[in-house]
């Protein structure tokens, strides 16, 4: 096998772990698009039957905050008409129920067949103009 021929075996191998991992996700759990205001995006891997906040400390934990942090925190989602509704940090409400509350600002990203994937927007205060999309 030359060079070529190895790197397309490992892309081929790679993917198609990929594809097994997300396919395993249970269907207790939600995937969610954590969208900065500076544009980068991670994906969270999060219980259905956790709690807003419970989301807000994960959110935090996996951005680098802790729970004491004085910096101000928002997690949101938008509508299709880019309306914001703020998730309450101190929420008990299941995050399963708050989505069928307000699915209308609960919409795929991606097309079928893809995964489900919510987009929640993660406003920390810090505003980076010199960022693009999808990057730190």
């Amino acid at each position: 096998m030359d060079n070529n021929q190895n790197n397309n075996h490992h892309d081929i191998e790679f993917s198609n772990h990929e594809s097994q991992y997300w396919k395993s996700v249970p269907a207790s759990d939600y995937i969610l698009e954590i969208t900065k205001t500076c544009g980068y995006q991670t994906w969270l891997v999060f219980p259905k039957n956790f709690t807003l906040s419970d989301l807000h400390r994960s959110v935090l934990h996996k951005f680098g905050f802790d729970e004491s942090t004085t910096t101000i925190i928002q997690l949101y989602v938008e509508d299709k008409d880019k309306n914001k509704l703020p998730l309450c940090s101190h929420s008990p409400t299941p995050l399963s129920h708050f989505v069928k509350e307000c699915q209308r600002f609960f919409n795929p990203i991606y097309p079928i067949p893809h995964q489900i994937v919510y987009r929640i927007f993660f406003d920390d205060g810090h505003h980076h103009h010199d960022h693009h999309h999808g990057q730190h």
